[in-house]
């Protein structure tokens, strides 16, 4: 009985959390209808907690039912090729729950206002319009009291200039600026690395209840899990693709963004990865590799970043 409420669960919850990035795809390719994006306050907090009860869920459910029920129906969970699903699946589930909760709890980059005189002689108005593809200048935001620096936007979300702004995810309730981008980006690797596995453990079932016309021998209700797991990974993996993409033309989200509003070409992002932009000292691939992860090992292990600062502390 609760392997059925499981994956019913799971159904419904990944289908809620669809809606979203199906209105941000209406509002890119329809601007003219405005539908709005689901950025209220009390949908990021719904968003949020059903992402974490689905992880939670999903892991829990692996691990009790679907390891047993289809790799394992005769021999013991607990056998070395067990175990080692078990491992690999919990590294996996860690690692993107990690980068989940930091990229929701660590702030983005969010501009300290600043009161007193302004050098408005070393900063522009930000009414100037700048080119689609350049870093935006400094100058004086006309949302916020304050100086903004180079690259920064305002996020009328956040109600703050965001350094770095990539956009405004309502996933994480979260702007995804200079400070929390990577844990983002490797959240949707991790993710689309775990509905890869997921999928492929959950497909036999699958296609012996639903496609092959077979008889169903461990029910029709856990080989619905497949739907679960593909309704995730053609989510974490467009999201995954297209973050890689702008990382390879060195453009962000915001920019791409309000650049189709204008043109739908994709002929000036295919130029700037052809003229390698995301190898210059200054693009966004940069300024994640020179983030807190400085080592591969950082982006492995959950926290990697924090047990080297806190063993450097302890040496001095």
């Amino acid at each position: 009985m609760l392997l059925i409420y499981a994956v019913y669960f799971l159904i419904g919850a990944v289908g809620i959390t669809q809606l979203p990035l199906l209105v941000d795809l209406v509002n890119i390719l329809f601007p003219s209808l405005q539908l709005g994006r689901f950025t209220q306050k009390w949908m990021g907090v719904m968003l949020f907690g059903m992402l974490v009860t689905v992880a939670l869920v999903g892991y829990a459910a692996f691990i009790s039912f679907f390891l047993p029920l289809w790799i394992y129906p005769t021999n013991s969970i607990f056998s070395p090729e067990g175990m080692a699903h078990i491992l690999f699946a919990s590294w996996m589930w860690c690692n993107a729950m990690y980068n989940y909760v930091c990229a929701a709890s660590f702030s983005a980059g969010m501009v300290p206002r600043k009161t007193g005189e302004l050098k408005c002689e070393e900063l522009p108005d930000s009414s100037v319009p700048q080119e689609f593809f350049v870093e935006r200048p400094a100058g004086i935001c006309r949302h916020c009291p304050g100086a903004r620096p180079r690259g920064a936007f305002h996020c009328h979300i956040c109600n703050g200039c965001i350094e770095g702004f990539d956009h405004h995810c309502p996933f994480v309730k979260n702007c995804i600026g200079v400070k929390n981008y990577t844990y983002f980006f490797f959240f949707l690797v991790y993710s689309t690395a775990g509905m890869i596995y997921s999928s492929m453990l959950t497909f036999p079932l699958f296609n012996e209840c639903w496609l092959s016309r077979e008889t169903c021998s461990e029910g029709l209700t856990a080989s619905l899990a497949f739907v679960a797991a593909i309704g995730l990974f053609s989510a974490s993996v467009g999201l995954l693709l297209a973050q890689c993409f702008l990382l390879l033309a060195d453009v962000r989200t915001a920019q791409f963004l309000f650049y189709f509003r204008y043109s739908w070409s994709l002929r000036p992002l295919l130029q700037r990865i052809r003229d390698l932009h995301f190898l210059q000292s200054d693009s966004h691939v940069s300024s994640m590799l020179s983030g807190p992860r400085t080592q591969v090992w950082h982006w492995l292990i959950p926290g990697g970043e924090f047990l080297l600062q806190s063993s450097s502390k302890k040496t001095q």
